[in-house]
């Protein structure tokens, strides 16, 4: 009874440990404009008028894995609150368009978006954006502040 128990304890930490090895990592974050030829324009200022389409950017996520068919799989959800109240959850925003093969395992900068509109109040507001990884099942959020003027 005492082996089976130890055993069942190690099993449980090397699984443990194996979880803690598959996690994403990105390099940073960038709120963006979307320019006219469909490309993202880094918004140092991270300040946004009521109406614009506000774009978090996530920079590098690695750490992807592959399914048997040597593609990846991942989908992201954006959250954006306000004074601590969610005003917006949209989840699974890529669907069947997330499965792809990823060069090195890398989504070099995915993207999550809302359109805010004139009826929202100006003010600090808080864009939460989680990207899975549905192969492995982890994932990585990005928490920033912006404000809508």
């Amino acid at each position: 009874m005492k082996k089976e128990l130890i055993a069942l304890l190690l099993l449980i930490f090397l699984i443990g440990c194996n979880q803690n090895e598959e996690k994403l990592t990105y390099d940073k974050t960038s709120f963006a404009v979307q320019l006219n030829d469909g490309t993202f324009q880094p918004l140092e200022n991270k300040t946004y008028n009521r109406g614009e389409a506000v774009h978090l950017v996530m920079l590098n996520v690695k750490e992807f894995r592959k399914d048997n068919y040597g593609l990846n799989a991942f989908d992201i959800n954006v959250e954006v609150s306000k004074d601590g109240t969610v005003i917006i959850s949209q989840a699974n925003l890529l669907g069947e368009g997330g499965n792809i093969n990823l060069e090195n395992n890398i989504a070099k900068s995915p993207y999550g978006s809302f359109n805010s509109d004139k009826s929202l109040e100006p003010g600090n507001y808080t864009f939460k954006m989680t990207i899975k990884d549905l192969i492995t099942n982890t994932e990585v959020s990005a928490v920033e502040n912006f404000q809508l003027v």
